[in-house]
């Protein structure tokens, strides 16, 4: 009760007279309960007296998790500092950079991923904060996560997704920062695949600028110069018979030197 009010001198008396910071009551654990509410002298007590940042709730959310979703980014800090995990997933998988990034929180989402929250960890839904800051969040968290992505690591794919949303911007941005152009998605389809499927024909013409490969199969061996062919996109076909040509010609050449 004292936690969640913010009597923060009870508090310190009642750690004093031997209570534990790291005692679970319904509600919860002390620092969850203060954390809840918005409590930061409370939880500053508390996490002086030892109170364990990374305790959990019955949803595996972390008062970390909470303080993210209030908004309350001096407690965020405070947490920060002492040690909370900037990457445990609640009982969804859901960490506190997604819930961030969610809502809209970005002085907290710059933060979080100044303190190493991983923006490629995924949700039960597959989903990772970049996904959701392209959905989602305001253009400055997408902004921030794209800064902080290793944007060709195996967790992280990010060129689909901006396709699939017709996100000109993030996909000129990603390329421009040497996004793998011909990285294939589950389906063994490349970017270039995919904007044309989509029928994005800016994006096909941003990603023909680069270097695609013609010839990169998806998994029943469609091309993207098969798929030019079959629906009579000749501007696209002769473009992607060009970089055939052109990589057959640097093909021929790397053999002949070597």
């Amino acid at each position: 009760m004292a936690a969640g009010r913010g009597h923060d001198a009870i508090v310190k008396l009642l750690i004093e007279k031997g209570a534990s910071v790291n005692l679970k009551k319904a509600p919860g654990y002390p620092l969850v309960i203060a954390a809840s509410n918005n409590r930061k002298a409370v939880v500053k007590v508390l996490l002086e007296k030892g109170a364990d940042s990374n305790a959990r709730r019955d949803d595996s959310t972390t008062s970390l998790h909470i303080a993210v979703m209030r908004g309350c980014s001096d407690i965020v800090s405070m947490l920060l500092n002492k040690g909370a995990d900037t990457d445990l997933g609640d009982n969804t998988g859901t960490t506190p950079l997604h819930t961030a990034v969610w809502k809209k929180h970005c002085k907290i989402t710059q933060l979080l991923l100044e303190r190493g929250a991983a923006v490629g960890s995924r949700d039960s839904y597959g989903r990772t904060a970049l996904d959701i800051a392209m959905t989602h969040g305001s253009q400055r968290s997408l902004s921030l996560c794209l800064k902080h992505a290793k944007i060709n690591a195996q967790d992280c794919q990010p060129l689909h997704p901006a396709i699939s949303l017709n996100k000109t911007a993030v996909v000129r941005w990603l390329l421009e920062n040497g996004a793998d152009i011909n990285r294939k998605d589950s389906r063994g389809q490349t970017p270039l695949l995919y904007a044309m499927l989509e029928a994005h024909d800016h994006l096909v013409e941003l990603l023909l600028l680069y270097d695609v490969d013609p010839d990169a199969e998806r998994y029943d061996g469609l091309t993207p110069l098969k798929l030019a062919s079959e629906i009579n996109r000749e501007d696209w076909a002769q473009k992607l018979r060009a970089k055939r040509d052109k990589h057959k010609y640097r093909s021929h050449s790397l053999h002949s030197t070597s």
